[in-house]
């Protein structure tokens, strides 16, 4: 393998609390989280923005795998335009959509999340 290709693999790291590292988009930025299977259904951030920045969540449901294939759905009400920015410093902010906490998935359905972040540093995110 290529070094240029060793390179293009996605990271990421986890942390119990504090700000360690973050994702950082000066400008505008976007990512995406691996999918994930998790209890809960709330999304809380530990995000920072600057005065003129924000935070928005879209949440992607799996409904199922076809030959190694995902078949993904946008969560109905959990799009970008539905996400409530998050704008300020928080240690602890729950997500909403259209003022609702609830990620609106199925109880062991497996999602992944995307980000879209403008002038905004992201530093964990936990799920309650």
């Amino acid at each position: 393998m290529s070094k240029s290709k060793r390179n293009d693999r996605a990271r990421y790291a986890m942390w119990k609390k504090g700000r360690f590292a973050c994702i950082e988009a000066k400008e505008e930025g976007f990512f995406a989280t691996p999918v994930i299977k998790f209890k809960g259904c709330h999304l809380k951030l530990n995000v920072k923005t600057s005065k003129t920045g924000n935070v928005r969540v879209e949440v992607i449901g799996i409904k199922s795998w076809i030959h190694k294939k995902k078949v993904e759905e946008l969560i109905p009400g959990r799009s970008f335009e539905d996400s409530n920015p998050i704008e300020g410093d928080h240690l602890s902010h729950i997500v909403t959509w259209k003022g609702d906490p609830d990620l609106g998935h199925a109880e062991d359905q497996p999602i992944y999340l995307r980000f879209k972040l403008r002038s905004a540093k992201l530093y964990a995110f936990e799920f309650e």
